[in-house]
């Protein structure tokens, strides 16, 4: 304790806790797909794995103190698995099939339950390896639900030992209608001594509605040495196909395709009351919305797609038809919320609604209203009543007798198409007093005013707990009727009284204590009074 040296100090410092990156990242590629694997996480409290993708580029090296794999890398998360085991993934780019000479890079980061993330694991790159035969075209040709058509192509093959396979040489061609390797069946063979023959036309397909997946593995066919070459290289292609999302007088095109090519381009076809397609727009993107159509009326689409890949040192260029389909615009997009105020006129027994018009502000097909109530805050909300036209934006409620005006209110908009908006926020008014007690009446037997009696808003209240006492503080009258019903026997005089009022209140029922005086002038009633 050295007055002039301080043998000791404290200071606050702000530690971050990182878990350790996931351990020995390694990817294994094919034809079709690359495959990750990495070892189980040290930590017994990893919930599971993130695993991110991007084309090569520059090393991402993290900061000591950065988690996770942050946008600016340029990786995109293609991928998240539950458990602390599953340390295994095959990617396909969800079914779409990545692109042949792209290298891809990975990374994998661990999870926890409580949303934080580990260090990122060193990354791993590949590429797929060359398929054999490389596929270029998958067109539809025919638009037809039975006799439709598509054609097939394959690059000539080059590159492999024609001393152990010198020919003749068969191509067989599979078809699968889901993307799933044991869905191919053998459709057709190409003979062939040149490896020229490359082309193959598919027919009697629905080219209406279905995609299609098709391979094309090369056999070496001399008799009595048939063998199929370079097996598990064979690539996966499908024909183009459309799904449409109908919305709001538009739809949204989502242009699918498994291919181990590069589209960089799609023109879009439509047909309305027409009898030929129309080109309405050319993309970069697999993604089209066609926005200022009319609902409830047929659109068909079309999507020719121009795209490239390099095979053995070569650059072919191709251009595929996609699948016909159709759709139509519907609305099921709901308006938004009408804004609500409400007031209570309570000499009149009612609770005023006003509203805004979604049709001013955000909609354009609002139709009608429909009003909600609740007693309570915690009870659920009944609808009560709908109201049109959309300019009709007030409404009066006017509780039956025995229900007190406080409640919570709600008001939700509807569409032309029957879609009903979220409703509006709740809106509880509790501001009428339900119950009042005179303070003066005249029990002289003139049938005016000669029992006293309590003002019971629209006879709410069923309870109370009235006592009245007089001047020495005797107890006179007591009851538990809330009308009360005092006929003031006694002298005129002042009389002091405490009553429980039972009241229902949006929060529920409710006690509330009042107290008082009454005065009594019982003048002119002809009985003796004795104090």
């Amino acid at each position: 304790n050295n007055k002039d040296i301080s043998l000791f100090d404290i200071d606050n410092f702000l530690i971050t806790v990182l878990a350790p990156a996931p351990d020995s990242l390694t990817s294994t590629a094919t034809s079709t797909e690359i495959e990750l694997h990495w070892k189980a996480s040290e930590c017994g409290e990893v919930a599971g794995y993130y695993l991110y993708r991007r084309e090569a580029g520059e090393l991402f090296v993290p900061d000591s103190c950065e988690y996770g794999v942050p946008g600016y890398t340029g990786y995109s998360k293609i991928a998240t698995l539950d458990g602390r085991e599953n340390t295994f993934f095959v990617d396909d780019n969800n079914s779409e099939g990545l692109v042949q000479g792209i290298s891809y890079c990975y990374i994998v980061t661990a999870f926890y339950a409580d949303g934080s993330e580990s260090y990122a694991s060193e990354r791993t790159c590949n590429s797929l390896v060359p398929g054999f035969p490389s596929l270029l075209n998958t067109s539809v040709t025919t638009i037809d639900a039975i006799s439709g058509s598509i054609f097939l192509s394959w690059a000539k093959p080059r590159n492999f030992d024609t001393v152990e396979a010198p020919g003749p040489y068969v191509f067989i061609i599979y078809r699968s209608e889901i993307p799933d390797p044991t869905g191919y069946v053998v459709i057709d063979s190409v003979l062939t001594a040149d490896l020229n023959d490359t082309t193959y036309t598919d027919t009697l397909l629905n080219t209406v509605r279905y995609p299609y997946y098709y391979q094309v593995k090369m056999f070496n066919n001399t008799p009595g040495n048939r063998f199929e070459m370079r097996p598990g290289e064979s690539e996966i292609a499908s024909s183009l196909y459309i799904d449409i999302i109908p919305e709001d007088n538009q739809l949204t095109l989502n242009i699918r395709k498994k291919a181990p090519w590069i589209n960089s381009e799609y023109v879009v076809y439509r047909k309305y009351n027409t009898v030929d397609y129309i080109p309405v727009d050319t993309i970069s993107t697999n993604q089209y919305i066609d926005a200022g159509l009319k609902n409830g009326e047929t659109y068909y689409y079309q999507v020719q797609s121009f795209g490239w890949r390099p095979v053995d040192g070569v650059e072919f260029t191709n251009a595929n038809w996609s699948h016909e389909n159709f759709a139509t615009p519907v609305d099921n997009t709901p308006p938004c919320p009408p804004h609500l105020t409400v007031r209570s006129l309570c000499d009149s027994l009612v609770n005023i609604l006003t509203w805004t018009n979604p049709n001013n502000s955000c909609a354009n097909d609002v139709v009608r209203y429909i009003v909600y109530f609740s007693p309570t805050m915690d009870t659920e909300m009944d609808s009560i009543a709908s109201t049109s036209p959309a300019t009709d934006t007030t409404f009066r409620h006017y509780p039956i007798d025995g229900i007190s005006l406080a409640g919570c209110y709600a008001v939700s908009a509807v569409d032309s198409f029957g879609n009903e908006s979220a409703r509006s926020a709740y809106f509880c008014v509790d501001e009428c007093p339900l119950y009042q007690l005179p303070n003066v009446f005249t029990p002289n037997n003139d049938n005016v005013n000669d029992i006293y009696r309590s003002l019971n808003l629209n006879n709410v209240i069923k309870q109370v707990n009235m006592k009245i006492f007089n001047r020495y503080g005797q107890l006179v009258y007591e009851t538990t009727d809330p009308d009360i019903n005092w006929k003031g026997e006694g002298a005129s005089g002042v009389y002091y009284y405490i009553c429980d009022v039972y009241e229902p209140r949006i929060s529920g029922i409710e006690v509330r204590a009042l107290s008082g005086f009454i005065h009594v002038y019982a003048e002119g009633r002809n009985e003796n009074f004795t104090k």
